[in-house]
């Protein structure tokens, strides 16, 4: 899928849960994001991986190891690789984090954060803003 706007000069390719990225740790170990936002063009699977602008996860509260996962370890992994923006939304939480590489460092830090209702403002490349007033609400079953 591929998303062009007039706020944002670049054009975007998606992936929901269909894109592997592979740990930079060389183990063969990878992770399956719940959304990869990449940069068109990239001829091959390493370009295409340079061009990840944005990965995704939203927690799945009923398995508690997952949601340790996308709160703590991909982070660290996802920051070590150099991609610039980490979204996490914790459906059992009802909140939203976005990360985001500081220049020289290899790890995240917190760009901005929010409630279920407060809006995500994506800023440059994107520089649009997300609403999460709709979003469904994870009622424990």
């Amino acid at each position: 899928m591929a998303f062009y706007t007039s706020i944002t000069p670049v054009n975007w390719a998606t992936h929901s849960e269909n894109f592997q990225w592979d740990l930079p740790d060389e183990t063969r170990r990878f992770y399956v994001p719940d959304i990869v936002v990449t940069r068109r063009g990239g001829r091959n699977t390493a370009e295409e991986r340079e061009g990840i602008a944005l990965v995704v996860e939203v927690t799945l509260p009923k398995s508690p190891d997952t949601v340790y996962n996308d709160r703590e370890i991909k982070p660290k992994q996802y920051a070590k690789a150099g991609i610039p923006f980490y979204l996490l939304v914790d459906q059992e939480l009802r909140t939203w984090t976005l990360h985001a590489l500081a220049d020289g460092w290899a790890r995240y830090q917190i760009a901005d954060e929010g409630r279920y209702g407060d809006d995500i403002k994506l800023p440059g490349p994107f520089g649009f803003t997300i609403p999460t007033g709709d979003w469904p609400r994870y009622e424990n079953a």
